[in-house]
């Protein structure tokens, strides 16, 4: 349960950006010397920015229900380290799909062509990487010990890379029957 409370930050900011999404490409329609787009016309600053802010708002609700939870669940940090920690877990997860996006246009694969693995783990990447160097900014300025590694223990870790996946793969799935994703995968 743990795993999947530290990733409901990134899980709301991804599926928010589809949801919100739209509007001014964050690529603003480039394309590169290989003829493909930078990115694709799916990623998008109102999905980027609006997505990121409900994974951040979702998580600050996660830290005020923590308490609540009889410290079986983590509050993402004491103090005000929590912040940085779910902001970095909620704008990571739009980055990892960026970047994740920017890779899959330069090894020749078009929007909605399935990648297995990158597909549904790069959002996770981006998250924990965003969020482990906002937290050692965080113990750089002295404000107090990086809190992304006392809450994603190796078993947690473990468990959000199995799970995530699967999750990933069902809640497209859904996406795809009501009409929110183009495929279903």
């Amino acid at each position: 349960m743990q795993a999947l409370w530290l990733m409901l930050p990134a899980y709301i900011a991804n599926a928010s950006a589809v949801k919100v999404g739209g509007g001014t490409p964050m690529d603003f329609g480039k394309v590169l010397k290989d003829g493909r787009r930078v990115l694709g016309p799916g990623k998008t600053w109102r999905g980027f920015l609006l997505g990121g802010l409900a994974g951040t708002v979702g998580g600050a609700l996660l830290h005020v229900l923590a308490p609540g939870a009889g410290g079986a669940m983590t509050d993402f940090g004491a103090g005000w380290a929590w912040l940085p920690t779910v902001a970095g877990l909620a704008w990571g997860a739009l980055l990892g799909d960026a970047v994740k996006s920017f890779v899959k246009r330069r090894v020749g694969k078009e929007r909605g062509a399935p990648w297995w693995g990158p597909d549904q783990l790069d959002f996770v990447l981006g998250a924990w990487s965003v969020a482990f160097l906002a937290g050692a900014g965080w113990e750089a300025l002295g404000l107090g010990p990086n809190p992304l590694l006392g809450a994603l223990t190796l078993p947690v870790a473990v468990i959000a890379l199995v799970v995530t996946p699967m999750l990933h793969l069902g809640t497209n799935w859904l996406g795809h029957r009501y009409g929110q994703k183009e495929v279903p995968w």
